[in-house]
């Protein structure tokens, strides 16, 4: 079991025994916040917290804030803590300050949110008349709060105590509960929520490089939606800059010198000239696409201040198939295989989006490429000595048109198509120049036009009708 670097926060007497078993456990505890003494009231009856009490007959850092401010989050920060374990009634700290944490925090709860909120939610709960009040551990996700937390775990009691010693149970179970998932996170299983990605967490990813002491990292993990990036730009910043820092830290950290990204043709925006070759200058018109630039610049900073030689390859349409693997995305935005699930009869249409962009038939031209081609320009990639940008497609142009006729010529099926509106951020054509990496990697696509591609994505999808659940 790896040792967690802990900061823990907590409120008088529920706190004090999560407190005790994490300085009793093999965790290494930097510091211990709690709040400002403060005379007696407000039914607390008590001039100093419990919690520093505690933490000063131990000889354990204690900081007693009484506002988070920039000062404080720097000193919090100096700690490098790998998580933050909140034992509270109900405390809410501002996000500024919860962002500081590899793995967020959880909070170990006296009551089941949110139904009760505030200072003192299970005397409230028991005043109430309420017998279903437990402990509950929450993953803060932003900020401590009701619209943001959800239960990890809960142990509900019904049976009738006074406050006091329903208090005593509630805070021996939430330190139970606290303590086995510092386990199940130090090793390495449910460390994060569905909501998070393992990039986010660098205690999760310094576990990975030390386990696997990797001489090389490929980077495929992305949000890649263009549509979705124009209506939530903070979620593409935050996973594909700010995640991928985290993993290019980690490199310089475990002392690897290789980086492959997979980048996008998306950093061009709309070009003055097709095809695009390396030299055109790069403007994105979406979030996505600038997310991807603005990773490529990092890259060439981490070149020169790190030694990290990398190769960035910039996608245009992955699509096909391998005997093994084809497109099986639980939520499907491709167009091939969305057109074939058309013919498959999963769905009724296919839809396209716009039909007015300044092409032969009105509709985007792409330029697709077969993955087993892409397979082989990653490994090219990883081999060369060079440090650089490879714009990587076929550097032939198919319409959204040309595909659905394409799809019914192989299927031999009749595919309904709808008109829909243009998606905003979708540039008109984008068709590669891909001399670069054929004259200086050697690469050699063996699918050179549309029709292989979806010949082999035909065969993948009848074999596997429901993908990967077959």
């Amino acid at each position: 079991m790896t040792k967690l670097r802990i900061i823990y926060a907590g409120t008088p007497e529920f706190a004090l025994p999560c407190l005790k078993k994490i300085y009793d456990s093999d965790h290494h505890l930097l510091a211990v916040l709690t709040q400002p003494d403060r005379p007696a009231g407000r039914g607390l009856k008590l001039q100093q917290s419990a919690v520093k009490q505690f933490a000063t007959e131990k000889k354990l850092t204690c900081y007693q804030p009484v506002k988070i401010e920039f000062d404080f989050i720097q000193k919090i920060k100096e700690l490098k803590p790998d998580i933050l374990v909140v034992a509270a009634y109900g405390i809410i700290l501002p996000v500024e300050f919860i962002n500081i944490f590899p793995l967020k925090a959880f909070n170990i709860h006296g009551s089941i949110l949110p139904k009760w909120r505030g200072a003192a939610p299970i005397q409230r709960a028991i005043l109430n008349g309420d017998k279903e009040i437990g402990v509950s551990i929450m993953e803060v996700v932003e900020k401590l709060d009701a619209g943001n937390v959800y239960a990890l775990k809960k142990e509900l009691r019904n049976i009738k105590f006074t406050s006091k010693d329903y208090l005593e149970i509630l805070a021996d179970d939430g330190a139970e509960l606290m303590l086995s998932q510092l386990h199940l996170i130090a090793n390495n299983s449910n460390l994060v929520s569905e909501k998070q990605n393992d990039l986010e967490v660098t205690y999760v990813l310094r576990h990975a490089f030390g386990e696997a002491k990797p001489d090389a990292i490929m980077h495929f993990a992305a949000n890649a939606l263009v549509g979705e990036s124009m209506q939530n730009p903070s979620k593409y910043f935050r996973n594909d800059v700010a995640s991928g820092i985290n993993l290019l830290d980690m490199a310089v950290e475990f002392d690897v010198k290789k980086f492959v990204f997979s980048s996008t043709c998306a950093t061009f925006g709309i070009p003055d000239r097709m095809p695009l070759d390396e030299s055109l200058p790069q403007n994105p018109i979406n979030p996505y696409g600038e997310s991807k630039l603005m990773f490529e610049t990092i890259l060439r900073w981490y070149r020169q201040i790190h030694n990290l030689s990398f190769v960035a390859l910039r996608y245009f349409n992955a699509a096909g198939a391998s005997a093994k693997y084809g497109e099986d995305h639980r939520i499907e935005t491709h167009l091939i295989p969305n057109v074939l699930k058309v013919a498959l009869g999963q769905k009724d249409h296919v839809e396209i989006y716009g039909t007015d962009y300044p092409t032969p038939d009105g509709t985007c031209i792409r330029d697709y490429i077969h993955i087993l081609d892409l397979a082989q320009a990653h490994i090219l990639a990883l081999h060369t000595d060079r440090s650089d940008f490879y714009n990587i497609g076929t550097g032939g142009g198919t319409s959204v048109r040309e595909v659905i006729e394409t799809c019914k010529k192989v299927t031999g099926r009749e595919i309904k198509a709808v008109e829909k509106p243009r998606r905003p951020g979708d540039p008109p054509r984008l068709i590669a120049a891909s001399e670069k990496i054929r004259a200086e990697l050697g690469w050699e696509p063996k699918f050179q036009n549309i029709l292989p591609i979806v010949e082999s994505a035909w065969e993948w999808h009848v074999k596997r009708p429901r993908g990967y659940g077959d």
